[in-house]
């Protein structure tokens, strides 16, 4: 995934394969036909649901795709870093399992500083892990830490911002954009085309009114807002197209 650096950079999107920010599950029913010697047979297909931290159960059946965090970083000998997190859909195999044994965890805590979650974890160098997790419980979380033995890094949600952006098209096919990375301090950029193929990036930033320029001509984009802990995701017009 590449990353954009800010104002001036220009980015080119990459292929990205990356999931919605909301799902919904219903369970499946069938019924059997009846006959006049016997009553109406239900048939009820057992449904699994998707596991959930902190408690995972095993691989969920019968559900197309789950919520997940997707949590990534670094994880060193003495040196911690978390990344901004974002929500995925992801089918059931495709979710992080807890290691009991791991050298790491990912602990979530909420507004009254209450763990909400542990999540244990293999991890040398760079890591991700997608954690299963519900909506309810994802908007209790108000910060995230990653620890590996005495060395930790914590990342807190943001003061709430709008989740708006603006966009400015160029005369050599590219976009600025521009979002309040004070509120939501990495982003997922995602063009729509003409095929309905997704390519995306990521950009990060510290300013108000932070900018990245895009190489694409695009009329939409599909942004994911991360304000740390989790994302929200909007889709914008570019201005004039």
């Amino acid at each position: 995934m590449k990353k954009a650096s800010a104002v001036v950079a220009l980015v080119t999107l990459s292929f990205l394969n990356s999931g919605a920010a909301s799902m919904a599950d219903s369970a499946p029913i069938a019924a059997s036909g009846s006959s006049p010697n016997t009553d109406r047979i239900v048939h009820v297909k057992t449904v699994v649901p998707c596991p959930e931290a902190p408690t995972i159960a095993a691989t969920a059946t019968h559900v197309a795709s789950c919520s997940a965090l997707e949590v990534n970083g670094t994880v060193a000998a003495n040196r911690v870093t978390v990344e901004p997190a974002f929500d995925l859909l992801l089918p059931p195999e495709k979710l992080s399992q807890p290691n009991a044994t791991g050298n790491a965890a990912l602990e979530a805590y909420d507004g009254s500083n209450q763990l909400v979650f542990r999540f244990p974890f293999n991890a040398r160098g760079e890591y991700r892990i997608d954690v299963p997790l519900a909506a309810s419980v994802e908007q209790s979380i108000r910060r995230l830490r990653v620890i590996n033995g005495s060395a930790y890094a914590d990342r807190t949600a943001s003061l709430h911002g709008d989740v708006s952006a603006e966009t400015f098209p160029r005369y050599d096919h590219s976009v600025v954009l521009a979002w309040n990375a004070l509120a939501f301090p990495a982003i997922r950029i995602a063009t729509i085309a003409i095929d309905h193929n997704e390519d995306a990036s990521y950009a990060s930033g510290t300013e108000s009114f932070q900018q990245i320029r895009l190489e694409t001509t695009s009329p939409r984009l599909i942004i994911d807002f991360s304000d740390g802990v989790r994302s929200t995701r909007r889709i914008f017009t570019v201005f004039g197209r």
